[in-house]
């Protein structure tokens, strides 16, 4: 159970580095 738990987390924390970057990226791009 903890572990299914963890694989979310890690998927959560995936996705949100990602969608930071990509907001950091375009970001960028505007300025």
């Amino acid at each position: 159970m903890a572990g299914c738990c963890f694989v979310k987390a890690m998927e959560y924390s995936v996705v949100y580095i990602s969608v930071l970057s990509a907001v950091r990226i375009s970001h960028g791009l505007t300025q």
